[in-house]
């Protein structure tokens, strides 16, 4: 049976960078908790949709937030983390994808170096993928 709290999120590459996006929070959702969440850098992520596989519902939260639709994505691993089920991807943009973005009104959306990822705030999920997975960071930066 699925986990309800099982995400995946996706490591985004292009020319040696990671595409990130920044949480922000609508003034409902802002109480003490948000509150101390907000700048903060995450990788695109999603929950598993009905009736789809997990890289559906990862190509699919991909296309609502950049309306970038991927051609393949590469599955990473799938650790579980305070009994959550992390599955995280990667996948590499195209310059036709980045040409295409299209943000969300109000979404911010950057590419970050390697080096430029360990000065960032960046929430517990992405930073436990970049320490698993630097070796896979470290190989797509030097692309």
């Amino acid at each position: 049976m699925l986990n309800k709290i099982d995400i995946s999120l996706i490591l985004l590459t292009y020319k040696g960078k990671v595409l990130l996006k920044l949480q922000n929070y609508t003034p409902a959702q802002q109480d003490k908790k948000t509150l101390a969440q907000q700048n903060i850098w995450c990788f695109i992520s999603g929950s598993k949709e009905k009736n789809k596989t997990f890289e559906e519902s990862i190509s699919s939260s991909v296309e609502r937030e950049t309306s970038v639709r991927l051609r393949t994505i590469e599955f990473i691993a799938s650790p579980l983390f305070n009994d959550i089920r992390k599955y995280f991807y990667h996948a590499k943009l195209t310059d036709e994808n980045v040409n295409n973005i299209n943000r969300s009104n109000g979404q911010i959306l950057q590419f970050f170096t390697l080096k430029e990822l360990e000065k960032l705030h960046l929430t517990v999920s992405t930073r436990l993928f970049i320490a698993e997975h630097r070796a896979l960071l470290e190989k797509e930066s030097q692309n």
